[in-house]
């Protein structure tokens, strides 16, 4: 029996569960308990009530099911989790920041990580803590965007390259693995303990690596210094022992292969840990307050050794940053503007207002320095840091991938329960032989079980050889995070930067000093009210075409890569739309216009405190179709050379929070009353945008409470071949389709319609799928059931069948009906039985017979035969009184025949009859 309480620990009910009650445990996956039981009366199960198996609690997180058969009969079904369920239900959130953020970014080792997931918890739960065993590893960036913490913490683990579970609300953060050194012993076979149906499966599509080419991080390298290379490498002809095998790297520290085996198969695989890189964790001494107005705060590391003065180690056209690994500023950048070697004193340089009161530095945070290039020590102690790591990467994905599943033989189960029972859960260790399949004993770790409630003896096991991940969850969400990243560090790659109102004030003050004919200077009212309003510069009508004999508009994006500060401006054919002409016509022939051709310019080098007017210098001749892109300090009149227009582009503004805005200058818009002319449309940050002159609108864009309605379509050049529809309030109006243009999407291969059903010619999902209230499962292992269980099958394919069960609905069938008797009937078209094989009880033992029956035309019995065990019995029509039987005992056989004639008369030569004491037979 099981007890189950609601969430004040009120006694609810005991139940018994039936035999399909299961629970079924996964490293990094689910840790939940599957209820099902029966019971005379319905009786609510409120959400948060719990129970205890096995000395864990699990919980109801989600509405119980249940199923009214009749007011006497009710079938439920409870889904309970562990604990670790309620990381699924809380948001991780920024608790340093004012307001908390949901979106943010942080530099961090994994202890750090972990106190971000219990202060998020704990903030809505209570008791939740991490254990400070955890994956040793170097602080890394990971980007959160509105996940939960179950989220969170699967994503830590996928960039840390670890596993992680939850063990009564402590977080561990390390690899799974349990009495690796005590590991049990199965094999198929009787008396060896995995049931016939074991079997070997690929892990994933991946092979096993022989050859690791590995590159570190950029950071605090002077390539001037490291022969000529600008990333860390491996130490050369370096030989390294990691768990029992032995590696060495090539000549030039680029890549590791396996020395103590020879492998024939080259097979190569890279790593990147961009991640290390020469580097000193300091810890901050004290923290002087300069200013705090100004935000000027000095920190102080009375650590640092005498012979580590930073100034000599810097790098030319490098500035050198402090970057935070704990504490409130943990991840913040802030450029140092001097370091005082005697004092041991970096002053740093504020940014965004910061550091400022409360967010300040403060003693005892950890912090690195970078753009430096230190002492060969440090490069050093870096090179070997990712040699280890590399050393364990290639450990753990040179040999083949694989994934066994069985289900244990209960008997020897039972036997030996003892011996298993505290070791067959997630991330203890089998010791797995196959005399026939495996070369050798393979050592492999236990990843699942599905473990029935009250029958564990009868577990389905998962072996695998392979640390496990959240691929499908990563996947999701790194699409989520890509919006976090382009915050962080990809702002440049934007085609349309984000714009300040510094930029706009900027750009302003810079085309005052452009030299555009027809302008005065900028005027600054307080309101404008006008019938048009013409923006642009009659010079600057030009646009960017195909070529000069397909003038057909072509969209010509400026980026600025804020890494490598590049200003990058593609190839490109311009079309100038008014030089040449001079009079008003519904069309002008191709050579009226100005065409140039101008080769792709790409400029490094500029100013960060300076903005930059770009132009493109073209030939004044007509004939003479070439040109270039200038970038300029200074504004240059259009017609200031004779032999060149200096057409203004864009300007590129000063850099601010490292980065700097492109926008560009030429076209027009116009605003009239109730109609704006334009190309895009563009948000202040850059990432929504319509751009109107390519027909494309992009960045995330939500309705709120809105309607779209008629046709979406979703395609590509070739026309539309997927899309939404909001027309029409029939329950077979298509509302999702794909696979077909919108005028064929009532017959498309893929389509939802307005009552929710759905159509698919082709599928495949992976996970469970269920239906009918839970009584059709399809589990992601391959098992699954129908008719609530009646039809059941496990991971291997072996079938159970429970229930009525008929091989056709009328004419000749077969029924198996366990509920009358455990029969098996034979039913003929005229729906009569003519054969049975049903259970009966001989002398106190469970037998079975075989009942066969011959119908006469009006329907009555008028032969039946009837084998058991012990004899044959052969009767006549119902109303005769005719049999033959035939029985065994011990030593003898005995035959008895009733009914048979009493003389020869009227019988056929062969039959028997009776005179007197004599069995006779007629000739």
């Amino acid at each position: 029996m099981i007890a189950i309480y609601d969430k004040n620990n009120v006694l609810i009910r005991e139940i018994e569960p039936n035999d399909s009650s299961s629970r079924n445990m996964e490293i990094m996956g689910a840790n939940e308990i599957t209820l099902q039981f029966s019971l005379t009366e319905y009786v609510d199960f409120p959400l948060m009530s719990w129970f205890v198996y096995r000395d864990e609690k699990y919980y109801l997180y989600a509405p119980f099911m249940w199923v009214e058969n009749s007011r006497q009969n009710w079938d439920y079904t409870l889904i309970m989790g562990s604990s670790q369920y309620m990381l699924g239900k809380i948001k991780v959130r920024s608790l340093t920041d004012i307001p908390k953020r949901l979106k943010f970014s942080l530099h961090a080792k994994p202890d750090l990580f972990l106190k971000l997931i219990v202060d998020s918890m704990n903030a809505s739960d209570s008791g939740w803590t991490y254990s400070t065993e955890m994956v040793a590893a170097e602080a890394k960036t990971i980007d959160f965007n509105c996940e939960n913490c179950s989220e969170a913490l699967k994503k830590i683990a996928d960039t840390f390259e670890t596993e992680w579970e939850v063990v009564a609300k402590e977080i561990r953060l390390r690899r799974v693995e349990k009495s690796k050194e005590w590991p049990i012993e199965l094999a198929y076979g009787k008396g060896k303990g995995f049931l016939p149906g074991v079997g070997r499966d690929n892990y994933d599509s991946s092979t096993a690596i022989s050859r690791l080419y590995v590159q570190g991080g950029d950071r605090n390298i002077d390539r001037t210094k490291y022969a000529g290379r600008d990333v860390l490498c491996l130490p050369a002809n370096t030989t390294i022992t990691h768990d029992g095998r032995t590696y060495k790297t090539d000549s030039e520290g680029l890549y590791l292969e396996r020395i103590d085996q020879i492998n024939d198969d080259i097979s190569e695989g890279t790593l990147d840990l961009s991640n290390i890189y020469p580097m000193r964790e300091g810890t901050v001494s004290s923290v002087i307050t300069v200013d705090d107005e100004k935000c000027l705060y000095d920190i102080i590391d009375n650590s640092i050794p005498n012979d580590l003065d930073y100034n000599d180690y810097l790098i030319p056209e490098e500035k050198p940053t402090v970057v935070f690994q704990t504490g409130l500023l943990a991840g913040m950048e802030f450029e140092i503007d001097r370091y005082i070697h005697a004092e041991r004193r970096f002053l740093l340089v504020p940014v965004n207002n910061l550091p400022k009161a409360p967010l300040v530095p403060q003693a005892g945070d950890k912090y690195a320095v970078f753009n430096v290039m230190l002492p060969t020590t440090y490069v050093t102690d870096a090179e070997n840091k990712m040699l280890a790591e590399a050393a364990a990467y290639m450990h753990e994905n040179e040999d083949p991938r694989y994934t066994f599943r069985g289900t244990l033989d209960s008997i020897y189960a039972r036997n030996h329960w003892d011996a298993l029972v505290g070791n067959i859960y997630p991330g203890y260790f089998v010791y797995f032989t196959n005399e026939l399949a495996l070369s050798e004993p393979m050592l492999i770790r236990i990843t699942g079980i599905k473990e029935p409630l009250f029958r564990p003896y009868k577990s389905q096991i998962t072996l695998s050889n392979v640390a496990q991940s959240n691929a499908f969850a990563s996947k999701m969400a790194d699409i989520k995070k890509q919006e976090v990243t382009e915050d962080r560090k990809d702002k440049d790659v934007l085609n349309f930067t984000k714009r300040r109102f510094r930029d706009a004030q900027e750009t302003i003050k810079m085309l005052e000093k452009a030299m555009l004919e027809g302008f005065t200077e900028s005027i600054s009212p307080l309101t404008i009210q006008t019938m048009s309003l013409l923006v642009g510069s009659e010079n600057l009508q030009f646009r960017f075409v195909n070529s000069p004999t397909d003038p057909t508009p072509k969209p010509h994006n400026v980026s600025f890569d804020q890494s490598t500060k590049t200003l990058t401006c593609p190839a490109g054919t311009i079309q100038h739309m008014t030089l040449g002409t001079t009079t008003i016509s519904p069309s002008h022939a191709g050579n009226d216009y100005y065409f140039w051709n101008l080769p792709v310019m790409n400029r490094t080098g500029m100013d960060a405190e300076k903005g930059y007017y770009l132009y493109a210098k073209v030939s004044r001749s007509k004939t003479n179709q070439t040109g270039e892109f200038v970038l300029l300090e200074n504004a240059v009149n259009m017609y200031a050379d004779d032999n060149y227009y200096y057409l203004l582009m864009g300007i590129l503004s000063s850099e601010f929070e490292d980065n700097r805005s492109f926008v560009s200058m030429y076209g027009f818009s116009e605003i009239l009353p109730g109609r704006i002319v334009t190309d895009k449309i563009v948000s202040a940050d850059g990432k929504t945008y319509f751009a109107l002159d390519e027909s494309k609108i992009g960045g995330n864009i939500n309705f709120e409470d809105g309607l779209v309605s008629g046709d979406i379509g979703i395609g590509n050049n070739t026309g539309i071949n997927a899309g939404m529809n909001g027309e029409g309030n029939a329950n077979t109006d298509v509302r999702l389709w794909a696979g077909a243009p919108k005028e064929n999407k009532t017959t498309a291969p893929f389509r939802v319609l307005h009552d929710g059903k759905l159509f698919a010619t082709d599928a495949d999902i992976s996970g469970k799928i269920s239906s009918g209230n839970g009584k059709n499962l399809l589990d992601s292992d391959g098992s699954g059931q129908l008719a609530d269980g009646n039809v059941a099958w496990d991971a291997g394919g072996n079938v159970v069948m429970t229930g009525k069960l008929e091989s056709n609905t009328s004419g000749q069938r077969v029924i198996i009906d366990p509920s009358s008797s455990n029969k098996i009937s034979l039913v003929n078209s005229n729906n009569q039985i003519v054969g049975r094989f049903v259970f009966f009880e001989l002398d106190s033992f469970e037998a079975t017979r075989v009942i066969l029956d011959r119908y006469d035309s009006n329907g009555m019995i008028y032969y039946e035969t009837v084998v058991k065990p012990d004899g044959i019995t052969i009767s006549g029509p119902q109303d005769a009184t005719a049999y033959i039987a035939m029985s065994l005992t011990q030593n003898k056989c005995n035959v008895r025949f009733i009914g048979l004639p009493t003389s020869s008369f009227n019988l056929q030569p062969g039959q028997l009859y009776i005179n007197g004491n004599q069995l006779m037979i007629a000739t």
